[in-house]
Order: structure tokens, then sequence, then C-alpha cells
């Protein structure tokens, strides 16, 4: 058995050089230290590379700039730029290198959609620094670059966007040979120099940061100089909106006084933070509009140096702040406070590895109510910074801990690792602790990693089906004591037998009338065994006509078609798709289309259960004009041993039920009116029957040429595709409109209730709504309480993908190469994924199954489905009983209505005891109630009112109690 703990990592210098040589090649070093419900990412290479600003992005990713030394090929500092995904997943990154050397001191969000790069170039050795601009696209490619300076050094600090759209930069300007002045810069949208005002505090000066106030109120500024001997003194202004002095205060005691950011807060205040005294304290301190000091706060332990770096304003008022934490000689960590909106601490704490070194520089809130910061860290005993991304939740909490491993097929049934065994893509594997559960997918090596706070977990990998022995079968325990630990644990899976286990699916976007039609079937094996001559059977709707296949096939029938699919190994997967065109005529919005895909061999190798009969049912329907027809016939080997219950569904109605049991190879036939509406028949396989068989067939819209056409109802109920060698597509044509959407299949019965044992198939159909071609697509769905994680399978695509499971229960399926044609491309600018996931096994009736997706085009804001909601129940009881005659539910009572059928009106009688009041509630068939009436006595006469021909339910009721239910119809 394989079981390793690697508790910690190599650390220390030798370890970063050792690895130089692949992270050179690699360009970037990408490691993920924690996910879910906060994480820290680290990037860089063998040198010094540095986080100074961070924001969130519109896709709810992050965009950091600092600088880096490890890119380049001439060992100076460049702006280094990496975006991430909302999960802090590398989308790009790069590196701009236009002079001896280049420092980022800012991110800026333009009103055009791009980014705005300050900080500082030296263009060539020996030459003063001057304020760099760079702009970007959302792709990191550079539109312009601009340096301002004189001969004088110009070094930026900090920078923010102005109201009009153009910016603001604060720093330091050379003034003599010690002496050093603040300023002021604004430049317009284009880089252009506006103004430049420079400010002469005292010997050494420089201007930190600057904010503006709303409504053109003017500009908020803070300084350091030493305006008291040769420590800092901090030196705040209120300026008017072209750079004009309108107040100023001073901080300047005997100790360091040193600010680092402010903010301008929402009640018009100004907020600064830093470092105070000897061996400092991070410092907050408010001053009023006419600056006025309000509060001023201390943060920190008595001989611990503490210094807050950035600010930030949250909703509510309160703040955020950030920087480093010195904890002792051998460990510095990020600091992280939140003090409310009067300067009262509401929590403070720190986050580090206590075996290296970080600093967090720029803080921000996020989109869920979190923070993202950015900084560095050092390993011990090497001068080497790698640039960090942090995530945490809204109390400033990471999970740091990780547990990682392969799962991979074990060719010799040793239980051990061994050179040439491959790992096993997309196995699930679950961590466990008190009820709660975090999951991670394998990746195509069999690689899985599960970020998990401290404390103690059962780990274990899911088999996918019962042909596969765990090695590790009930799971292994593990104990997290301290963060930033890791374990590392693989899973070899052995053969139980050697058995093909095939899956298939079939799925298209959408339907419509008289257009064209793309089929997208994939299929692979996930058993031990190999699948020789494997095929796909596929049967088309008879309104879908056969135009071209990707791959060779063979007609067998009308509308069936084979593609032979050759031998299938264990994990082998592929996929076709076939070209086929929709009817024009003879076909309504809501009617439906099913297409099905049958992989063989389909046979189980599994023991049968001894309690079977060896019987299996089938069934089919027909329309025969004047009636629908169902064929039920046992296609097993053994006679049914006891009868099984089945019943025939009219539009939303149990129309008939009654028992079938039959002999092998016997067959039954029931026929019912064709009526126009829609008729499904289920039948229940005998106990121990093999798989998951749902027996059912439906007729929809089978008329004689009267009366209406019922349509949109036979998708209320699944087809019998529980079994993964069987795919069935069942749609309604309806045309796709929404950017997004999210379709359920079943979509349950009056649009909602669903059996506990029926799986769901969720559609997320998405169209590129921008003028710009999208390249990647990711979707998200954190699935609801009601659904099992552990029964999450992927369908069909018209692109390729990846599916994970992760955190705790977020499907996230992504999409890399997708190219989806700006808007206006009909043919290519939309794209589909199916996946299909179980029920748990503990819902009760009543449950609420309430889920929706979250899908990400490229860097745009992304776009959230509407909800889809279910309601648990058990099958067939939900579903309205149609019985042949009245049925009385009150001892002693018999009711009488006529005429049946009726023309304009129908009288009840009621013989037996008396009401006080009696309701009588009118239903049509889809059970909606359309009429209802109070009378007491024995007798009421009930009118049409305009209510069309048909067949109609009706309830009495007496106090709320049933007493009394029958149908008539109305002609």
């Amino acid at each position: 058995m394989e079981f390793r703990l690697a508790n910690r990592s190599a650390r220390g210098t030798f370890a970063k050089v050792a690895g130089a040589a692949l992270l050179v090649v690699m360009n970037l070093l990408f490691s993920r230290v924690a996910s879910g419900q906060g994480w820290q990412y680290t990037f860089g290479a063998e040198k010094t590379d540095e986080g100074w600003a961070v924001l969130q992005t519109e896709d709810h990713g992050f965009l950091v700039v600092g600088f880096g030394e490890s890119f380049g090929t001439d060992n100076d500092q460049d702006i280094f730029v990496i975006r991430t995904d909302a999960d802090g997943t590398k989308l790009w990154s790069t590196y701009f290198d236009e002079g001896y050397q280049e420092q980022a001191r800012a991110i800026l969000a333009t009103a055009d959609g791009n980014y705005l790069i300050v900080g500082n170039i030296i263009s060539e050795f020996g030459q003063s620094e001057n304020v760099y601009l760079l702009k970007i696209n959302r792709k990191g490619e550079k539109i312009w670059s601009k340096q301002f300076g004189s001969s004088n050094a110009e070094r930026v600090q900090s920078a923010i966007l102005d109201k009009d759209g153009g910016f603001l930069v604060t720093g330091s300007i050379k003034a003599g040979v010690d002496n050093e002045d603040a300023f002021l810069a604004r430049f317009d949208a284009q880089g252009n120099i506006a103004w430049f005002k420079q400010f002469d505090l005292s010997r050494s000066d420089v201007g930190v940061a600057v904010a503006q106030y709303p409504q053109n109120k003017g500009l908020a500024f803070v300084c350091n100089g030493q305006l008291n001997g040769l420590s800092s003194d901090i030196v705040l202004y209120r300026l008017a909106q072209d750079g004009t002095a309108v107040w100023e205060r001073r901080i300047a005691g005997s100790a360091r006084e040193e600010a680092r950011d402010l903010v301008v807060t929402a009640d018009n205040g100004i907020v600064l933070t830093g470092a105070i005294g000897n061996n400092p304290n991070a410092y907050a301190v408010k001053f009023g509009f006419e600056g006025d000091k309000l509060w001023e706060t201390s943060i920190g332990q008595a001989g611990i140096e503490e210094e807050s770096n950035a600010i930030a304003e949250l909703k509510d008022g309160s703040l955020i702040l950030t920087g480093l934490k010195v904890v002792n000689q051998l460990n510095v960590d990020i600091f992280l406070a939140k003090l409310g909106a009067d300067g009262r601490i509401l929590w403070q704490k720190n986050i580090g590895d206590p075996e290296a070194a970080e600093e967090a520089r720029d803080v921000r809130a996020t989109a869920d109510g979190g923070f993202v910061l950015t900084g560095y860290n050092a390993q011990m005993l090497t001068s080497f910074n790698d640039l960090i991304l942090v995530k945490t939740d809204g109390q400033g909490n990471i999970v740091t801990n990780q547990l990682s491993g392969r799962v991979f097929r074990d060719l010799d049934s040793a239980c051990d690792s061994d050179a040439n065994e491959p790992g096993l893509e997309g196995w699930l594997v679950m961590a466990e602790q008190q009820g709660k559960v975090f999951y991670a997918t394998t990746d195509a090596k069999g690689a899985y990693r599960i970020s998990v706070d401290t404390g103690r977990y059962n780990v274990r990998a899911i088999p996918v089906n019962l042909y596969w022995d765990a090695c590790i079968a009930q799971g292994t325990t593990v104990q997290f004591k301290a963060p930033y630990d890791s374990i590392r644990i693989d899973f070899p899976m052995k053969s139980a037998l050697a058995c093909p286990f095939l899956e298939v699916e079939v799925a298209t976007p959408f339907l419509a009338p008289c257009s064209d039609l793309d089929y997208f079937v994939s299929y692979r094996n996930i058993g031990t065994g190999r699948a020789e001559k494997a095929y796909v059977d596929l049967q088309l709707d008879r309104k879908i006509r056969f135009n071209s296949a990707s791959v060779p096939h063979t007609l067998l029938s009308d509308g069936k078609y084979r593609f032979q699919l050759g031998t299938l190994e264990p994990t082998a997967s592929g996929k076709f798709s076939i070209k086929a065109e929709m009817a024009c005529t003879g076909i309504a919005e809501g009617q439906a289309a099913l297409v099905s895909a049958h992989i063989y061999p389909d046979t189980t190798c599994l023991k049968a259960d001894p309690n079977w009969d060896m019987s299996s049912l089938t069934v089919s329907g027909t329309c025969e004009g004047d009636s629908v027809s169902f064929k039920i016939k046992n296609e097993g080997q053994g006679d049914m041993e006891s009868a099984r219950r089945s019943i025939v569904i009219q539009d939303a109605i149990i129309l008939r039920q009654f028992d079938v049991q039959l002999k092998a190879d016997e067959e039954r036939t029931i026929k019912v009116p064709a009526t126009g509406a829609t008729f499904r028949i289920v039948v229940q396989q005998s106990s121990g029957h093999p798989g998951r068989s749902f027996p059912t067939a439906v007729v929809e819209a089978c008329s004689k040429g009267t009366g209406s056409l019922s349509f949109g109802k036979v998708t209320m109920f699944p087809e019998d595709n529980f079994d993964p060698f069987v795919a069935i597509d069942a749609q309604e044509i309806k045309t796709f409109a929404l950017p997004v959407e999210l379709r359920g299949y079943p979509k349950g019965y009056r649009d909602s209730i669903i059996a506990p044992e029926t799986d769901l198939t969720f559609k997320v159909l998405f169209k590129n709504s921008s003028t710009d071609t999208v390249r990647r697509v990711v979707i998200r769905d954190t699935l609801p309480q009601g659904l099992d994680p552990r029964r999450v399978t992927p369908g069909a695509s018209n692109f390729s993908y990846r599916l994970e499971v992760t955190s705790t229960g977020v499907v996230k399926i992504t999409l890399d190469n997708v190219a989806l044609a700006p808007a206006g491309n009909a043919n290519t600018g939309f794209g589909f994924v199916e996946f299909r996931v179980g029920q748990k096994a503990n819902n009760l009736p009543g449950t609420v199954i309430e889920n929706r997706a979250t899908v990400y085009f490229d860097y745009q804001t992304p776009a959230a489905t509407k909800a889809l909601r279910y309601v648990v129940q058990k099958f067939p009881d939900f579903i309205t009983v149609l019985t042949s005659a009245k049925e009385t539910f009150m001892p002693g009572l018999q009711v009488k209505a006529y005429p049946n059928p009726a023309v304009e009106s129908v009288t009840f009688e009621l013989e037996g005891p008396g009401f006080d009041a009696v309701a009588l509630r009118v239903l049509d068939l889809n059970g909606r109630l359309v009429d209802q009436h109070l009378f007491s006595g024995h007798q009421f006469t009930w009118s049409r009112n305009g209510l069309p021909s048909g067949m109609y339910l009706y309830r009495l009721e007496s106090r709320g109690k049933l007493i009394n239910s029958g149908k008539f119809i109305i002609r």
C-alpha cells in the first residue's frame, strides 16, 4: 500500500536554487497553497519578485502588479503582471522591460475596460528615475507606455483614478543633493500631464497617497517628512481639485510617525494608516472634512513590531488594514486587522508560514465579502522573495493545509506505485471531518489536491464502479495540527474483475423549427477490462433528418444508425458528432423530440441478485390513428414470479393503473383513445433487476383529427436512461434566447416535482454577447444540499472541457479553447455543457432543490442563470389520479353528478349526511383549479360559464376534508 506523509516541503535556499532550471523553462512558478474558504498563491522564480498592488476584475478574478527579477534576459527589475480567475488560477502572466529598471506601484481599471500601471522607470543605467505609465488591455498586451520626469529623479509611491477619467500620481522628486520634496501630479486619460505640485516640508519628503472626495469636493493627500528631528513625521492635506491646499494637519512627535496609505470615507472623513513608535505599532487616525481629529488607534502588542501598509473602507463603513507583523526574529507574518467606523478594533490577526517571512502591500475588499492581499514571501535563510496573492474570507481566515497525491491504476495489484502505472482521470477524492466534506477531482495524471484547515480527516478515493477495488478501501485518517502543513496520500486502484463498463452521452444545445442541428456523442470505458468491438446505436426522432456524421456509420433502419468504435481500453474515451435537420412543418412550440444513444457491450459482469427472476421488461409506444398503443414485453430469460404495478399517465393525470405479470417472451398491449394528449406508460421491473432500468415510453399529440393537441408534458418525467450505457436527449422545441440559461431534465411534474430516485441532468447554455471572440468559458455551480457531489458525471458538450468537483461541492467546468464568435454570429457564438448529478440518499418528501449556475466569459462580468427549483415527492403519489368512477371518502354518502357528458351544466346530488358547507372545486386535466363554488344542503347545479369543451375533474370537500371526487365531460 502506498501511503506517504510529507510533513513540510523542502525549505531554504537549496530548494529554491535546485528548482531554478525547471522554473526558467516554465517561465512562472505556480504553486497553490490553499483554496476554498481562503487561499494563498505564490508566483515567482529563482530571484526576487514582489507584489505591490491588486484589484478585483469584473470577472471576479484578480490582477496583480509588482516587479520581478526572475524574468527577461538582462537580470534587472521588470514590471510583473499576473491575472487569475476567481479561484486564483492563473489565466496569464507577463512582464514588461522597456528600460534598465522598472517597478510598478499601482494598477488602475480605466473607463474603457483596460488597465493602467503606474510606477517607476530608469531608462538606462546611470540615468535618473522617472514616472512610468503603462496601459495594457485585458489580455496583458501593451496599448501604450509613457515616461514623465526631468533630470531630477521622480519616484512614484501611489496613484488613483480621477473622477473625470484621468489619474493622480504621488511620490517624491529630487530637490538638491540631499533633499527630496513630495509631489502630486494629475494626468489626463491619455497620460498627458495636466499639473504638477511640489511640496517642500523638510529635508526629505515623500508624497505617500492621495484620495478623492466625492462630488468634486477636493483631494486628501498625505506625505511623510522629517519635521521633528531625524524621525519620520506625517503631514495631511485637504486640497482643492487643482491641488491648492485648503488645510494642513501635522502628526509630529519625538518618535517615528509614518503614513503608508489613506482613504476618504463615505462620510467625507479621511482615515490614514501606517506605523507609529520607534518599535512601531500599526496606526490609524481619522480626520473630519474640516480637519478635526475624530479618533486614532494604535494596533499591536508591546515589544512586537506591526506596520500597516494599506487600508480600504468596506460597505458598512468599517475598515480593513494590512501590512506586516514581526512575530519573532525568525518569522514575519502578514498583519491584518478590521476596525469599526469609530476606530474600534473588531479583530486582528497575523497570516503566515512560521518558517517564512510575509508582508502585504495592498488590500481590497472582494465581491464575496472577503479580502484580497498582495505582497511577498521569503523562505528562511534566503534573500529571494516570491510574489504572493492571498484571498481570505470576511474574518480574515485562509486555509493553508494541503492533501495531495495520485489516484492510479495498480496494474500488478501490489498496492504500490510503479513507474508505468497510469493515473486515473476524473476520479473523486474526499476528505471528511465531522460531517463536513471537501472534494477534489483528479486531473489527467491522476493528481488531486484538497485544501483543508487544521484537524482530523478521513481521506478516501471513490471507486467509479464495482469493477474497481481500492487498496485503501475505508480511506485513511490524517491530522493537521498546525497550519501550512502538507500530507501526501496516493490511492492505488486495482481490478476487482476484468470487465468493461461503458458510458455514453448524447445531446444537442437546443431545438428550433427548420434548423440545422448538431448532436454530440461522447463515450468512455470506466471499467477494468477491454471492450472488444464496441459500437453505439443512435436512434433519431422522426422529426429529425440525418445529414452526416464525423465518423463512419451504417444505416440500420429508419432513423437508426450504428457507429463502430473498435476496441476501447480501460479509461479510453472519445466523441463524435452528427449533423441533422429539424423539420420545418408539422411541429409546434413545446413539442418534444427524443434522440437516444446505446453503447455496446452493455452486459454486466457482476453476479446477479439471487432474488431476481431473470425477467426484463421493455415498453414501446405508437400512435395508431384513433388510439395510442403501448406494448409491454418480457425480453428476459425468466418468467415474472410476481405482478408489478404499471401506470398510464395522460398529460399530468394517472389515467390507468394495472398489474403486469408476463412469462418470458410474452407481450401485452395496452390501448387508450387518441385524444391529442400526451400519454406515457411506466412499468416496474422485477425485484433484483440489475442496473437502474426505468421502462417507460411516451406518445405525444396523437389525435384522430379532433380536439386540441397537448405539448410540454413529455419532459416532466424521465426516460429510461438511468443506466450509463443508455443516453436519451429529450428536449422541447424551444429557442435558446438568453445569454446564459440553465435547463434541467426532467423538468418535473408540473415543472417542479420529482421522485427521490430521479437523477437530474443540467444543461448550461451560453452565448457570446460581446463584440470580441471569447476564448475561455468557466461554469461554476455550487450544488444545493439535496444533490450529491459524489454522483456527478460529465455529459455531452460541443467543446472539450474539464469537469471538477471542488471545495464543499462546487462543480467547476472549464472550457479553454472555445472560440465563441462575437455577437451576431448565430452559428458559432454559442455553446453548451451537460452534467448529471444524483440526489442524496436521505432526501425526504418535501425536500427543495434549487440550483443555478454562473458563467464566466474570458474577462467579462459573470452572468448567472435563473434558478431551477425542484420539490422531492414519492412517485407516483404526487400525480393526480383520474378514476374511472366517482370515489367517495365518507361512509353513508352517495353522490350523483348528471348529466355526464353535459352541455351547459352539471347537477350534484348528495344523498346521506347533510353538510353545512360544501366546496366544489373543478380542475382541468393538468390539475389546475378552473372554478370553485361553496354551497350547503344536498344539491347544487354548476354552470360551465364559458369553459371550453373537454374532460374535467371535480372535488367535493367539507370542512377541509375530501368527501367525493370524480370526472365529467363538457361537450
